[in-house]
């Protein structure tokens, strides 16, 4: 072997030659080698890292020198353990919300309570997707199954339970169990009596409660072993060659990652993408745990080893919640950057405490991997706030849940680590650099916070995230009793991508005025008799209740000042709400109909005593104005108010006559002094629709008919007739019509209802869902914010028009963009 000039002045440590005692200390072995540098003797390493000669200089001449077997230098003694502790560390150091799971939302019957007919199905829904576990059971209090058929899922988050027919009265109990998409078994129990009056049932199974030590240490393996590989990677490719970590490392990490994903796996299952990522994982560390020990023989495995530690580092955001449905697309990067920068930081600690004691390019070395540490530290840092803000739905709940206390103690543990490392590189490196002993001490008081780390990042995981406040988590069934209060239904939240967001339940009148924020009236649902007015950011999805005992059923208007809605009393009152002050304004005693809004204004019909009124009140001028006073009954007949609308220039309405077939449509314009009248004969209650150019009404048998203001007579739109098509409104410049799609509804607009263009499919409504067959979207309404459409949509199963149904609110894009 000839032995190459070295590009350095400084001789470099090496093992002593063949032959020698390896039994002498290391400062004699030290002081040997200085003292052959000295002389000419110089040292090189050979490609195979197993090897290096030493060959005299003389008179600018090369000669042989003599083939030096030398080891790799031998970690410490407790260097294995260490190993192990920091793989947990490492997996600690993971976002918190890769524990999350599955959570009940509702269920149907609700859960304790007696429904006078006999239910063919129980009917559960969750907040993300589930798969069906074996082992579920429906039985009656005194014994024996009322299951009947195969349990399914229907929409991906729907559980449906199937149930005898004609159950006889008494009192039943239902165990499920399913598999959430992240891998966690779920289960619980619900129960339901049958028969009115019937008392309030009591569970009769018992819900096996889920294993959370062994499948954490198993998460906590695969987690560890995953971002060892990737940290040690990353540390090859980024630090001088002569400080590469040892192959047998990289081997040992990678076998962590397949043993503990392995365990996974089989808990888990295939079908779900956790159980598929994980099992991709596990092949991936196998692959790169054979081309490590094969290493040794084909030299070039070794950058397929390297490679395949690189490429797992995607695995844990792919294995979690951040390809949730309604995620916003910025999780997914920002998760996979998390999980580089924990493991440039981890994987880096680990190799600089395994080859501490190499004295060769340990100053270099330092300090390349501090200013590498720094970039790591700044990139958890800033993926930290976003994943805080996607885990946190309103700042409050930093110090108002669990979730966030411990979420500041891992912030505190976190600012000492970087404090550490920061003295680290200014203030430590040059004397580090000197002594492994030093090194080795510091690296260990790093380890030791990481440590205290891991206990609170171990409890952050099994915590509940703020943005889940709102979702009814299961009760353990000996504590139902004494649990607090569920939250209010209308805070459920599915899901959110961008401006749409998926609610538990049916919703209707949503609205938005700056298009970041939504406004929407919940439905009553089983569990409740009343709706309520709700409020969200979609920004920053901070959400509030405006109002409850609201009644949807009337309609929902808002300004930059004021919310307009009614209220579920008898009789119906209609309010207006100050924006500013909170202040109640009370508009009408006496609601009849659903009530009209354009900008600034609203109108609405009203029945005082022996008079029916419509009146118009502007919101910015608090001024009134009264459209019509007309008399209840006159001659005999007595009428009633059906229908409101405002236009840009007047208002209109229908008056019906009592038990007769004959009505009108009445409009008057602001500024005149009297109202016109057409008569409909035939029709007790012609259709309404809103029009910002006058009247738009629907005569039965006759067709859709426009009766603008300064036009005197009506005229027939023959065109809606030909196409099927049914109007929404017209705004004056364009036609709004819904379009029947099979069993979806789409909004189209055109200047003309002959040539028309889709302003809002259904298909955003099942992309937000994550339902993409077995189920009807319908719009429930149809409202603007400036030009962008915000709708309204009601997504239920085909089998069912009201059961399991759910509300999807979307603020599309300007219509004229």
């Amino acid at each position: 072997m000839i032995c190459l000039r070295s590009s350095s002045a400084r001789a470099t440590r090496a093992a002593p030659p063949s032959g020698r005692s390896r039994g002498g200390s290391h400062e004699a072995q030290h002081r040997h080698w200085t003292a052959a540098s000295r002389t000419g003797c110089q040292l090189v390493l050979s490609p195979l890292r197993d090897t290096a000669c030493v060959g005299e200089r003389a008179q600018n001449r090369r000669v042989p020198c003599v083939a030096a077997a030398i080891r790799a230098p031998r970690p410490a003694p407790g260097a294995f353990v260490w190993l192990v502790v920091v793989g947990c560390v490492v997996a600690a150091a993971m976002p918190a919300g890769a524990l999350a799971h599955a959570y009940l939302v509702r269920a149907q019957p609700a859960d304790g309570t007696a429904v006078a007919a006999a239910p063919v199905a129980v009917r559960l829904f969750f907040n993300s997707a589930i798969h069906a576990e074996p082992g579920m059971r429906a039985v009656r209090d005194t014994g024996g199954s009322v299951l009947d058929g195969r349990v399914r899922v229907v929409g991906g988050r729907e559980l449906v339970i199937p149930l005898r027919h004609r159950l006889p009265r008494g009192a039943y109990t239902v165990l499920w169990r399913v598999l959430s998409e992240d891998g966690h078994p779920v289960a619980g129990t619900t129960t339901f009596a049958v028969g009115a009056g019937q008392a309030r049932p009591r569970p009769v199974l018992t819900a096996p409660s889920e294993p959370r030590v062994l499948p954490g240490f198993e998460r906590w393996v695969f987690l560890g072993g995953v971002l060892l590989a990737v940290g040690l990677s990353i540390f090859r490719i980024a630090m001088p060659r002569e400080a590469a970590p040892s192959l047998r490392v990289l081997c040992a990490s990678f076998l962590l990652a397949a043993s503990g994903g392995a365990a996974l796996v089989e808990r888990a299952s295939l079908s779900t993408r956790f159980g598929v990522v994980a099992a991709a994982a596990v092949g991936v560390a196998c692959a790169g745990a054979l081309a490590s020990l094969l290493a040794g023989l084909f030299s070039r495995l070794a950058y397929g080893a390297w490679l395949c530690g690189i490429a797992l580092v995607v695995a844990p955001s792919a294995a979690g919640h951040a390809l949730d449905p309604g995620r916003s697309r910025i999780e997914l990067p920002a998760d996979v950057l998390h999980v580089a920068g924990s493991s440039v930081w981890f994987g880096g600690v680990v190799a600089l405490t395994l080859g501490a004691r190499r004295d060769a390019y340990r100053e270099q070395v330092l300090r390349r991997f501090s200013a590498l540490a720094l970039v790591a530290v700044a990139i958890i840092g800033a993926t930290g706030l976003v994943r805080a803000f996607g885990e946190l739905s309103a700042f409050e709940q930093v110090w108002a849940t669990s979730y966030g206390r411990l979420l500041i103690v891992k912030t505190v543990l976190f600012a000492a680590l970087v404090i550490l490392g920061w003295a680290n590189r200014y203030r430590f490196i040059p004397a580090l650099a000197r002594s492994a002993h030093g090194l080795r001490r510091n690296l260990g008081a790093e380890i030791m916070l990481l440590l205290v780390l891991i206990g609170a990042v171990a409890l952050l995981t099994q915590s509940r995230p703020g943005r889940d406040r709102g979702i009814a988590e299961p009760i353990p069934t000996a504590v139902r009793a004494r649990a607090a209060p569920q939250a209010p239904r209308e805070a459920v939240v599915l899901a959110q991508a961008g401006r749409a967001i998926q609610l538990a339940g049916a919703a209707a009148n949503a609205l938005s005025i700056d298009g970041n924020s939504v406004l929407w009236e919940t439905l009553p649902g089983e569990a409740s008799g009343s709706a309520a007015l709700v409020d969200r950011n979609l920004l920053t999805r901070r959400m509030r209740t405006v109002a409850r005992n609201v009644a949807p059923l009337y309609g929902l208007a808002s300004t930059t000042t004021s919310i307009v809605y009614a209220t579920a009393t008898v009789p119906v009152r209609l309010v207006a709400l100050d924006r500013r002050s909170g202040r109640l304004v009370v508009l009408s005693d006496s609601l009849a109909v659903p009530f009209a809004w354009r900008g600034d204004r609203v109108a609405w019909a009203e029945a005082a005593g022996t008079r029916q009124r419509v009146v118009v009140y502007n919101l910015r001028r608090h001024e009134t104005w009264t459209g019509a006073d007309l008399p209840s009954c006159v001659g005999g007949l007595c009428y009633r108010l059906d229908a409101v609308t405002l236009a840009d220039d007047g208002v209109a309405f229908v008056r019906s006559a009592i038990g007769s077939e004959t009505s009108s449509v009445v409009r008057r314009a602001f500024a005149a002094p009297r109202p016109d009248v057409m008569r409909i004969e035939q029709d007790p209650q012609p259709d309404l629709v809103p029009s910002a150019t006058g009247v738009l009404y629907y005569a039965l048998d006759r067709g859709w008919y426009r009766w603008d203001f300064g036009v005197k007579r009506p005229r027939r739109v023959g065109a809606l007739a030909a196409r099927a098509l049914s109007p929404i409104a017209y705004d004056g410049e364009q036609w709004l019509l819904l379009q029947h799609r099979g069993c979806d509804d789409a909004v189209v607009a055109g200047l003309n209802p002959t040539r028309t263009a889709t302003l809002a499919s259904p298909a955003r409504a099942h992309a937000v869902a994550a339902i993409r067959t077995g189920v009807c979207v319908r719009l429930e309404s149809l409202t603007w914010a400036g030009k962008r459409p915000v709708t309204t949509w009601i997504v239920v199963p085909r089998a069912s028009h009201s059961a399991g149904a759910t509300a999807v609110i979307v603020v599309g894009r300007s219509a004229h963009s």
